[in-house]
């Protein structure tokens, strides 16, 4: 499949390189480096006001989405199935273009969004009930005697 040369001079969209390199990281740093680098800190507080933003955020952005992706084909022209995609310089296909790049770059949003919470909120609940259930088991054993 050949690049679309219309968007040769947008962001990370020459190759495909760059997000396979952004989800690695990704996932090497929700289930590796994040639990370990908070491992021996606290969960950081007063995250609320940062969430509630970010969370309006999302939701003006997905709704600007959805309007301007139904308002420039699917709710007109464009089919509810599969189409050929529309190479040309029509305005119709430039505005498709734009709402699915902006769909995209949420995506690496959504990134952010994951890795905030689990690298500022981690608690690790995980370790502390198991040592829970381990004090509990040196507790019961201790009641036996």
């Amino acid at each position: 499949m050949q690049p679309d040369i219309r968007q040769e001079s947008w962001i990370m969209m020459r190759s495909a390189v760059p997000h396979l390199i952004f989800s690695l990281l990704y996932v090497a740093g929700v289930t590796w480096w994040g639990p370990q680098y908070m491992s021996t800190r606290k969960p950081v507080s007063g995250l609320r006001p940062y969430m509630m933003a970010y969370n309006a955020f999302q939701v003006v952005f997905s709704a600007y989405m959805f309007i301007e992706g139904g308002l420039s084909g699917w709710f007109n022209t464009y089919s509810w199935l599969c189409q050929p995609c529309d190479y040309s310089n029509n305005l119709q296909a430039i505005r498709m273009m734009h709402i699915g790049f902006w769909y995209h770059f949420s995506k690496y949003i959504d990134f952010m969004d994951t890795t905030d919470v689990t690298w500022m909120r981690s608690t690790f609940e995980e370790d502390d009930l198991e040592e829970k259930m381990e004090q509990k088991d040196i507790e019961g054993e201790e009641d036996d005697l």
